[in-house]
């Protein structure tokens, strides 16, 4: 074992930020694609394990490829940040 963890399954397990999400009192967007090749959607948190200040959208498609400059947003994200912003 490895500083104290099992294996990786017990590093990711104990180390996974959805621990956390239920406490985030700040509004917070968390942006998603359904087609992300590193993140599958199996892995993503239900509404159950969100705070009431966080919202998941998530996108059929998309990746990291939708992200933008603030300045040029135009991609599906643009309108998510935009509500986001202004909820």
């Amino acid at each position: 074992p490895l500083h104290g963890f099992r294996n990786a399954r017990d590093y990711y397990e104990r180390c996974s930020s959805i621990h956390f999400l239920p406490d985030i009192s700040v509004p917070t967007l968390l942006i998603q694609a359904s087609d992300d090749p590193l993140i599958p959607p199996a892995a993503l948190p239900d509404q159950s394990q969100l705070s009431a200040s966080t919202r998941l959208e998530l996108s059929a498609k998309g990746g990291t490829s939708d992200l933008y400059p603030a300045e040029t947003l135009t991609g599906w994200s643009a309108g998510s940040c935009a509500s986001c912003a202004t909820d």
